[in-house]
């Protein structure tokens, strides 16, 4: 096969080698029949138990081993023997074929050589697991349904698909139409014979080209033959629902789902229906052979034997020995990352117990995922009872080979996405007072964007501003504070991954910087305090604006020059307000500041009088009453007379009984607010009103009846500190 190029002439050249290898490239040794001589290799214990065989031997004498490699052994067996020694190695170690058929001494060699070389082999390509989307629509696409008809189909329709009979014959050709029927509306992609001239039944090849690799193959493949002890009348019964319907179904809904889903791969993919594989990998034996002389280059391959039957407490489980090591480990990631509820093991099976052994042995690297361990899969293949009532006529467990296999196929058909290259020569030049105008030059070729980061001045974490189309090379970066230095850095980003950082730029925005930490007090009903930090070096002057938090835009209120602190004046009383501030002139008006919110006092309030019922404390500012309940019987509190400037004390029925012992104190040099304490000795219903005569703002304290009345330590009754004394009180205070 000639090695093609990447053009669009590659695909048509490649499809053409496949046809004519499938059409002209048989082995020139074909595998005998009859009583003609056949070379076999086998593991060492499947041969220890065919030489106890009284009835299996080589022209009249006991088995010998003719040559012997690693745990692997080879024998001259007569060809009419061929299906017996697989009935044999079933019944005795439950394997599924567990030896491969050689046309002569040399190939026998061939294979032994093989099978002593080490099972962890470098994989030719480095795959990832980066196309979820993909997987994700073609899993969602697989019917299990479909998998089971199909299963039944071949189970039932013909007597047996034994290889050397016309119904193993009907069994290909009835698998090759239906694969056609799948490839109807895809006229690149071809469906073949493979035609085997030592037996009657071909092999079955569906080949999608691949669209920019099409000389990197990738292979899913499975038995299409059936057997049992029972071979010698045409007509025998053989249904191999699970050995291997099961694994030729979920290959079969794998390719319908992909060619419905319009799947066009990098790679070629391949799925491969083997024939004569229980008679000791025959099939698989000519193909894998004949890619490697013709140099096609596999580059994985996933086989498919027994999927329906769940045997083990493990969903799937790989097979170890003569498998690829690195290319199982990528077969149990899939497995992690698309089906996460199910768990999986490894189990060895023996030298040759499936069709991965033939491409091992060719040096292409497979993986075999199996329905159970070794020793605990379906006990009824290979006999009449090998129906779909032996794993409950469904497809539940054979579903779970189908989206492994799904998975397997896109992963490794499509070349990895390299990340890009960087980003270069970043430069951030100001353009206004609000703005930085960015840009760069593009590195790659390969990006679907640039990611754009930034953070203020030249230290601290970067974040994240937004992402811009590929081939982008401007930005400009817009709403930002005036006066403000900040530091950017760009990179280029593509399914891959990410391109390392560009360099780092920095620029200021133009204009004045703008204040910083704007607060707001309230000082009386009308009036509200303003503060900032004045952060520029030019101004003029600060522009002040303000307006009622529940609705409106801001209003201009004054202008401040030369200070960092002003009085707003002609306010609402008892109104919510907010308030920015902005430095003018110089290199240019600055952003706005944070905003800041207060709220008014309460207008019109009375002064404090004392009385009888009035306590006046805090140099007369704050008032307290109290008024208590007994059942039906209610009153005030009466003032013990000799009260301090901070504290008093209350009786409620007799002014020698005390009550209650209530403090005012100025905690404005600590936390900023007047605090409240209390004492009482009465479990009696009342409610304590302290009212701050300046600004009109309560708080209230109550008890409930037969509760012991605690202690009060209000430490933040009123944040009334910066209020002013209403003018109408000077002098009138008591």
């Amino acid at each position: 096969m000639l090695v093609p190029s990447r053009s669009s002439r590659v695909v048509s050249a490649f499809v053409i080698s496949v046809c004519l290898l499938l059409a002209a490239s048989a082995p020139a040794e074909q595998v005998a029949a009859g009583d003609e001589t056949v070379w076999i290799t086998l593991g060492t214990d499947a041969f220890d138990t065919l030489r106890v065989r009284t009835d299996l031997s080589f022209e009249s004498h006991a088995l010998k081993a003719e040559a012997e490699g690693s745990q692997v052994v080879a024998t001259r067996i007569h060809a009419r023997d061929l299906e017996r020694i697989s009935a044999v190695l079933h019944e005795e170690h439950h394997r599924c074929g567990g030896f491969m058929a050689h046309a002569s001494f040399e190939k026998a060699q061939e294979a032994l050589a093989s099978a002593a070389l080490p099972e962890v082999k470098a994989l030719p390509k480095a795959f990832q697991i980066n196309q979820g989307a993909v997987v994700g629509s073609l899993k969602s696409k697989l019917d299990r349904d479909r998998i089971r008809n199909t299963i039944d189909a071949l189970s039932t329709r013909f007597n047996n698909r034994f290889y050397r009979h016309p119904s193993g014959r009907n069994a290909a050709i009835y698998l090759r139409n239906l694969w056609r029927g799948f490839a109807g509306q895809r006229p690149e992609v071809t469906v073949e014979l493979y035609e085997h001239p030592g037996w009657t039944q071909p092999s079955v090849i569906l080949t999608i080209p691949g669209t920019t690799l099409p000389d990197e193959v990738v292979v899913l493949g499975g038995h299409l033959d059936s057997i049992t002890r029972d071979n010698s009348n045409a007509d025998f019964l053989a249904p191999g629902a699970d050995d291997n319907a099961s694994g030729i179904a979920v290959l079969s809904e794998v390719i319908r789902a992909t060619l419905a889903n319009g799947f066009r791969p990098d790679r070629t993919v391949q799925f491969m229906g083997y024939a004569a594989e229980e008679v000791g990998l025959l099939g698989s034996q000519e193909i894998a052979n004949a890619y490697q002389q013709s140099g096609v280059n596999v580059v994985a391959v996933l086989q498919l034997d027994m999927t329906a039957f769940r045997g083990s407490v493990n969903d799937i489980v790989l097979i170890s020995d003569f498998t690829n090591g690195p290319l199982n480990n990528f077969v149990g990631r899939l497995v992690d990352t698309y089906q996460p509820n199910l768990s999986r093991t490894s189990s060895a099976c023996g030298y040759a117990c499936s069709d991965h052994a033939s491409w091992t042995a060719a040096g292409f690297p497979a993986s075999f995922p199996h329905e159970a361990k070794f020793g605990e899969g379906n006990p009824n293949i290979h006999t009449v009872d090998d129906t779909l009532d032996i794993f409950g006529n469904n497809a539940n467990h054979a579903i779970k080979f189908a989206h492994l296999a799904a998975a397997f196929m896109v992963e490794t058909a499509f070349e990895p996405v390299q990340p890009p290259e960087a980003p270069t020569d970043l430069v951030a030049e100001a353009s206004s007072n609000a703005s930085i105008d960015l840009s760069w030059q593009d590195g790659s070729d390969n990006e679907t964007g640039f990611k754009i980061q930034s953070r203020p001045g030249t230290t601290g974490a970067f974040q994240t501003l937004t992402t811009v189309d590929a081939d982008t090379t401007e930005f400009t970066v817009e709403d930002l504070p005036s006066g403000t230095l900040y530091s950017f850095r760009v990179r280029a980003v593509n399914s891959g991954g990410e391109s390392a950082h560009s360099n780092i730029a920095e620029a200021a925005t133009l204009g004045e910087t703008p204040p910083a930490n704007l607060t707001a007090t309230a000082i009386s009903a009308t009036e509200v305090t303003l503060s900032w930090e004045d952060r520029s070096t030019g101004e003029s002057g600060f522009a002040v604006q303000g307006k009622l938090a529940s609705a409106g835009a801001y209003q201009d209120l004054l202008v401040a020059v030369d200070s960092s602190s002003v009085v707003v004046s002609d306010l609402d009383p008892q109104s919510d307000y907010l308030f920015r501030v902005r430095a003018t002139g110089g290199a240019g008006d600055s952003t706005y500041s944070n905003e800041a919110a207060a709220t008014t006092f309460i207008g019109d309030p009375e002064p404090c009088v004392a009385g009888p019922s009035t306590l006046c404390l805090g140099g007369g500012r704050f008032k307290v009453e109290v008024d208590w309940q007994v059942d039906d019987d209610s009153g005030q509190a009466q003032v013990v007379p000799g009260a301090s400037d901070d504290s008093g004390l209350l009786w409620f029925f007799q002014a020698d009984n005390w009550e209650l012992l209530i403090k005012v104190l100025d905690g404005c040099g600590l936390n900023q607010h007047f605090w409240v304490f209390t004492a009482a000795t009465t479990d009696l219903q009342y409610e304590l009103v302290v009212t701050d005569s300046w600004t009109g703002y309560r708080s209230t304290y109550t008890n409930s009846a037969g509760v012991a009345s605690p202690a009060i330590t209000d430490i933040e009754a009123f944040a009334t500190c910066a209020a002013i004394e209403p003018q109408a009180f000077l002098g009138e205070i008591p």
